[in-house]
């Protein structure tokens, strides 16, 4: 189970100047898709931090015990039971874009946001072990069970 704290409306929305999107597929560009989060209205996730966007290139929702959270504008992801990170020994890829039209929605996180717009020409990293990524980032810090 992958849980998230800390919902509520992202102050980043109004200062961020890159946004973050997370895959494990590559893309050429990136379309809104219907979101059951969202009522099944067409979006397309960001945030402003790039360790959330590895997270989601990991698929962390696809398995392993592990909790994120946010405590004085610092993320830590929380392993719930033993080895849960590594369902994140795996690649992805993450993309990086403007922070152009998208919202907050009082069902999203504080980690992001959604646009209802494609992103046409995002800049594009390959993530060949995104456990590794995240342990060696100054964003995020890992909590071992």
């Amino acid at each position: 189970m992958f849980t998230l704290k800390d919902t509520g409306v992202p102050p980043f929305l109004k200062t961020a100047k890159t946004l973050y999107h997370g895959s494990a597929k590559l893309f050429a560009f990136l379309e809104p898709q219907p979101s059951s989060v969202l009522d099944n209205t067409n979006a397309l996730f960001a945030t402003p931090y790039r360790s959330v966007a590895l997270l989601f290139a990991g698929q962390i929702w696809h398995g392993g015990d592990i909790e994120l959270s946010m405590l004085d504008r610092k993320l830590f992801l929380k392993e719930l039971s033993k080895n849960s990170f590594t369902v994140l020994n795996r690649g992805g890829y993450v993309y990086s874009f403007q922070n152009k039209h998208f919202e907050s929605d009082i069902r999203l996180t504080k980690f992001e946001a959604f646009t209802r717009n494609a992103i046409t020409n995002p800049h594009v990293q390959k993530i060949p072990n995104i456990l590794s990524e995240l342990q060696a980032s100054d964003e995020i810090t890992l909590v071992e069970y």
